[in-house]
C-alpha cells in the first residue's frame, strides 16, 4: 500500500473512530446535564478537525452503486432527540446566512435538534463505513457536512461556547 493510501486510510479510520464514539454517546443514557454538555463540546470540536482532514481526501472516482444505496435505505434511524433533553440548554439564537450582513434576521435555534441532525448524518456513513465501503462513507460524511450537519456542528460549538462562557 502506498504511504498516501496508508494516509488517507488512517484519517476515515480516525474520523470513524470518532463518529462512532459520538454516536455511542447519543445513543446512551445520563443524568449528569453538566457531564453532558463537557462531553458534546469535546466531541464536536473533535468531529469538526476530523471533517477538516477528511475534506482533502480525493473523491473524485467514487461510485456509490447499488449495494450503497441499499445499504443506506435498509437501516432506519430512530430519533434521539429525547436523549439531549437532559441539556441545561436547548434554543438560542443564530442567523442562517452569517456572511449577508444586509438581509439576515436571527432566529431561533434547537441545541438538542443539532445534536440530533448531526447523529442521524454521522451514522448513516458509520453504516456504510461498518460494512466496508469507506469511501462512500466519506462521501457520506462530507457531502452532508457541507450541505446540513456543518452548519448544525458550528452553530451547536457556539450555544456550548457561550454556555460555559
Amino acid at each position: 500500500m502506498e504511504l498516501s493510501n496508508l494516509y488517507t486510510k488512517t484519517k476515515i479510520q480516525k474520523f470513524a473512530d470518532t463518529v462512532r464514539k459520538y454516536c455511542d454517546w447519543a445513543e446512551a443514557s445520563s443524568s449528569d446535564p453538566e457531564q453532558e454538555m463537557v462531553t458534546a463540546r469535546k466531541l464536536l470540536a473533535e468531529l469538526h478537525l476530523g471533517i477538516i482532514d477528511l475534506l482533502e481526501i480525493d473523491l473524485s472516482e467514487i461510485n456509490c452503486g447499488k449495494e450503497v444505496d441499499d445499504i443506506r435505505s435498509s437501516y432506519k434511524l430512530s430519533s434521539i432527540y429525547k436523549r439531549f433533553q437532559i441539556l441545561p440548554i436547548d434554543n438560542y439564537w443564530d442567523v442562517f446566512e452569517p456572511l449577508n450582513i444586509e438581509d439576515n434576521q436571527p432566529v431561533t435555534n434547537s441545541l438538542i435538534d443539532d445534536l440530533n441532525d448531526i447523529y442521524q448524518d454521522l451514522k448513516r456513513g458509520l453504516i456504510l463505513y461498518e460494512h466496508s465501503y469507506l469511501m462512500e462513507a466519506v462521501w457520506e460524511w462530507r457531502f452532508h457536512f457541507e450541505i446540513h450537519w456543518g452548519a448544525h456542528l458550528v452553530g451547536s460549538q457556539r450555544a456550548i461556547h457561550n454556555y460555559f462562557s
